[in-house]
């Protein structure tokens, strides 16, 4: 089973994974991937949960980046939920993966990030 759009298959991802197996990049010590985009209740209304909607995406990619992690840390919220508040709108995970990076995984339907990408990634 794949999620329907999966980011491995975007090029830039693809060439990451490469010059991260080529060693080209050294070692990874972490991983970032956070997403902060405000969606108001009606929008969330029609969502499954951060976790369902875009944690999945972030989890996969630390996955095929770094491998599966020898210990996970998760917690989630609901901030501000009004009539929306039986599912989470803040997420976040933390692994450790068996060569000894970390990932940090975080997406909020709760929080704005007004920079000009509010979804991050670093590696």
């Amino acid at each position: 089973c794949m999620p329907g759009h999966n980011y491995i298959y975007e090029p830039d991802a693809m060439r990451m994974k490469q010059l991260l197996s080529e060693g080209k990049l050294g070692e990874p010590v972490q991983m970032e991937m956070h997403y902060n985009i405000y969606h108001p209740e009606h929008v969330r209304e029609r969502l499954p949960g951060i976790i369902r909607q875009i944690l999945t995406h972030h989890a996969y990619m630390a996955l095929y980046l770094l491998g599966a992690p020898s210990s996970v840390s998760a917690m989630s919220s609901v901030i501000a939920g009004g009539r929306v508040s039986d599912r989470e709108n803040l997420a976040m995970v933390m692994m450790k993966h068996p060569s000894g990076p970390l990932s940090l995984l975080q997406a909020s339907f709760a929080a704005d990030d007004h920079t000009s990408d509010p979804w991050t990634f670093h590696i």
